[in-house]
């Protein structure tokens, strides 16, 4: 089984435009994200992006790239099935979603999700990762919050303040056959209303295992969640 790691990255995010390429010390957002995730066990790691700014960053940085500019995504889910399958994947080969403002995500994160797949011990569709909720995230709309049930199955995400003592953090490993699956399932209300796309896995019955991130987890959905670096 193979294991890949995509990093979807973009320009135009709607509340961060130009995310991917903001400075954090001497490297940019995308390069952090994307040295963390070589240093796991993955066995390549491809950034998929349409804007020849991050193509030209990645290139010079030899990052393998995967020019998306052909195509319309509605989400990232969308980018990284279409660019999966140009790296000449098995169905049953491991795809790795990874968000590229997840900061200080740890190649052990990526480590413990690999092992659950190797091991053979996954009784869900996808996997992916939270971390303990801070007092002050709980009313930041920015923050997704998780609910899990006492088998760390995911029951809701959302972004308002909810009872709960965990927030999600934006990676989710997949099998290729169903990366593709649900790429291609139909937009859903409530999955609009919250802005979230894997509510609409839920709602169609796609298990969903949480594992606990070892890392500080600091995603960066605006211009100040950088104001703690400066």
């Amino acid at each position: 089984m193979k294991k890949i790691g995509i990093i979807p990255a973009r320009m135009d995010s709607v509340r961060f435009p130009g995310k991917p390429m903001q400075m954090v010390g001497n490297k940019t957002i995308l390069q952090r994200v994307a040295t963390q995730a070589l240093s796991s066990k993955l066995d390549k790691v491809a950034i998929a992006s349409s804007d020849d700014i991050i193509l030209n960053h990645c290139k010079q940085n030899n990052f393998y790239v995967i020019d998306t500019k052909a195509n319309f995504f509605i989400n990232g889910t969308g980018r990284c099935a279409w660019a999966s399958s140009t790296l000449e994947l098995d169905p049953c080969d491991l795809v790795i979603n990874i968000q590229c403002d997840e900061l200080f995500i740890h190649p052990n994160d990526f480590n413990k999700i690999i092992d659950e797949f190797d091991m053979g011990v996954v009784n869900f569709n996808v996997v992916t990762l939270i971390s303990k909720l801070k007092i002050e995230e709980k009313n930041n709309r920015n923050c997704v919050k998780a609910l899990k049930t006492i088998s760390d199955k995911a029951m809701y995400f959302t972004r308002e303040p909810v009872p709960t003592n965990w927030k999600h953090i934006g990676i989710y490993a997949y099998q290729k056959w169903l990366l593709d699956c649900l790429a291609n399932l139909p937009l859903t209300e409530l999955e609009q209303a919250e802005s979230l796309e894997q509510i609409r896995w839920l709602e169609n019955d796609v298990g969903i295992k949480m594992l606990q991130s070892e890392s500080f987890s600091v995603s960066v959905n605006s211009p100040e969640d950088l104001m703690i670096f400066l």
